[in-house]
């Protein structure tokens, strides 16, 4: 029980899930004891689509400095748990990457910017790989 009252998770369908947000979970993120940022995950039912997204932001003291990082998740695959497409975009301190993909007929192209530089790259997806919501029906 926490300052917003008790928190029940719902039952759902795996095979389906219900439309709109049905997961929605806030972790606190500690580090050697101390309270040092949060988490916030969700997954979404967009029609016949699944989007989870993480959301993260550490503030971490070093030699009396802090350092801010953020941090940015997302997958959308199809409700059977395929993967579609994928995003990761971190920012440690002034500093910002991106990595974006799409997965499409075996291959995974791959966009990545950091200090204003792009590059796209394409890869065998590999048989079997799975996302966030593929992984959570493998469970």
């Amino acid at each position: 029980v926490g300052a917003i009252g008790p928190v029940t998770a719902q039952p759902f369908d795996p095979k389906d899930p219900p439309a709109g947000t049905f997961i929605n979970d806030w972790f606190l993120v500690r580090f050697g004891g101390e309270n040092a940022g949060w988490a916030h995950s969700t997954c979404d039912r967009q029609k016949d689509r699944m989007v989870s997204q993480t959301v993260m932001h550490l503030a971490i003291r070093r030699a009396g400095q802090t350092i801010e990082i953020d941090m940015t998740q997302g997958a959308t695959e199809t409700v059977a748990g395929d993967p579609l497409s994928f995003e990761t975009v971190t920012k440690f301190a002034v500093m910002q990457t991106r990595v974006a993909g799409r997965v499409e007929a075996g291959k995974v192209y791959i966009t990545s910017s950091q200090f204003g530089q792009t590059t796209e790259q394409t890869h065998d997806f590999p048989a079997g790989a799975k996302m966030s919501w593929g992984l959570l029906l493998e469970q």
